[in-house]
């Protein structure tokens, strides 16, 4: 998913990612601070990675490029780290990241696929890892927790959660992949997390959508959960008085978990977050930034999108409201594009009230 080697990536790391987030155009100072009087708007910001390590990212192994294991993690970690303090300066309440932006193994199948997860707990509203001894086994999602608390912004992040399967889960049998428990005895998943600005976990959301379940190719036959599909409806709610939706990837195209979020009045979520690795490899076909805008618009909600950012088959990222683009990103010439978004969101509703039906097109 991209081309480029490490020691290129290196060589250009400081100027490439100062240039990537480099402030937007000054917006209010009435959005420039948790706790202020937002009015009718929230800032959001999205940042576009092009994640470091993997096979697929051209990694050549060597002392202190790393291509797989914590050190990825950790180098993918403080990119992010970067693009949140960012994003804080800039005014932004949340950021989103893309899926799988952390560690690339996670559609490694076997052990480097295991090293790219962990046991994630469920969320507490009373916990912050950040502060937690209980979380020091998981230092991607407590690492995730303090990137929140240090720099005071919602931070939402993509990642494997490892969990027991299923009890009476039958063992899976050869390529078989249906309804088992794999011999490991757990069953991963492609997740998505959310921390507050002080870093409580409010939300993991776990993948209802592989892409491509056939036998031997796409993220069923690499290892992740699940098929059948089992349905999650995730959302959490923030400080600044928005409820987010949460969906990843391929989810997009279904109905649920998102779309049955957003014509479902009674639970008011009107705003989303969407972590993707999109890939149109055909020119051109279903380009990410072209599917987030028409479903934003469709359904008439505010879409937070961030996407990989691997060459022109990736498409790009952007924040959008009702299906007018408030920021987005696409080069499609650029092979690893760092990027961060930022942009003033209305808000569609408040957390209780019934989302505007105006621009709203209702699917049967």
């Amino acid at each position: 998913r991209g081309h480029a080697a490490v020691p290129a990536i290196r060589a250009a790391a400081h100027t490439a990612l100062a240039m990537a987030l480099a402030p937007m155009p000054a917006r209010s100072a009435a959005t420039a601070a948790h706790g202020a009087d937002h009015g009718g708007f929230y800032t959001a910001a999205v940042f576009q990675s092009a994640i470091i390590g993997g096979d697929d990212a051209g990694c050549a192994p060597a002392p202190g490029r790393p291509c797989h294991g914590a050190a990825v993690a950790r180098a993918n970690m403080q990119k992010y780290d970067a693009a949140a303090a960012a994003a804080r300066r800039q005014g932004a309440d949340i950021i989103v990241f893309p899926e799988g932006g952390i560690n690339a193994d996670l559609w490694n199948e076997g052990h480097l696929q295991e090293q790219a997860c962990e046991t994630i707990p469920e969320p507490s509203a009373n916990e912050a890892p950040c502060d937690a001894h209980s979380w020091v086994a998981f230092p991607v999602s407590r690492n995730a927790s303090c990137m929140a608390r240090q720099h005071g912004i919602v931070v939402v992040v993509s990642y494997c959660d490892r969990q027991p399967c299923q009890p009476g889960s039958p063992p899976c049998q050869g390529s078989n992949r249906t309804g088992c428990c794999p011999p490991s005895g757990h069953e991963l998943f492609n997740t998505q997390m959310a921390f507050s600005e002080t870093g409580a976990f409010l939300q993991k959301y776990h993948k209802t959508h592989n892409y491509n379940t056939s036998p031997t190719k796409g993220e069923s036959s690499e290892g992740l959960c699940c098929r059948p599909v089992r349905l999650e409806t995730k959302f959490f709610d923030t400080s600044f008085g928005v409820r987010f939706g949460m969906h990843i990837c391929f989810d997009i195209l279904f109905r649920a978990p998102g779309a049955a979020m957003a014509l479902d009045d009674s639970l008011g979520v009107s705003d989303f977050v969407y972590s993707s690795h999109w890939e149109a490899t055909g020119p051109p076909m279903l380009p990410g930034v072209e599917v987030q805008q028409a479903w934003s618009r469709a359904l008439g909600v505010n879409l937070i999108a961030a996407n990989a950012g691997l060459s022109y088959n990736h498409a790009g990222s952007g924040i959008f409201s009702a299906g007018r683009a408030l920021a987005w990103h696409y080069s499609p010439a650029t092979l690893r594009d760092d990027r961060l978004l930022v942009a003033t969101v209305p808000r569609r509703a408040m957390i209780g009230a019934a989302r505007p039906a105006e621009g709203v097109v209702r699917c049967a």
